[in-house]
């Protein structure tokens, strides 16, 4: 599988309703991607150092993708919502 050309962040205080926002954005633009999309939940991350490295790690987990260029630029080129 190729690595991925974009990614998405939703950013907010807890209870706010990102993840059920996320799942519904999900559905409805998956099959406008040829890979669909998937959720990187970052709940369980405490350390706030930690929450990039995790994001990356689900991409490399869900697409094989371990270029770093290619990981660099879709965490810099992610869109912040």
């Amino acid at each position: 599988m190729d690595c991925p050309e974009a990614s998405g962040h939703l950013t907010g205080p807890g209870g706010a309703g990102k993840t059920r926002l996320a799942g519904e954005v999900g559905r409805r633009v998956a099959g406008r991607f040829a890979d669909g999309g998937w959720l990187a939940e970052l709940a369980a991350v405490r350390d706030p150092a930690q929450v990039a490295s995790s994001h990356l790690d689900r991409i490399r987990d869900k697409t094989g993708c371990r270029r770093r260029a290619d990981l660099t630029r879709l965490a810099l080129s992610a869109a912040l919502v």
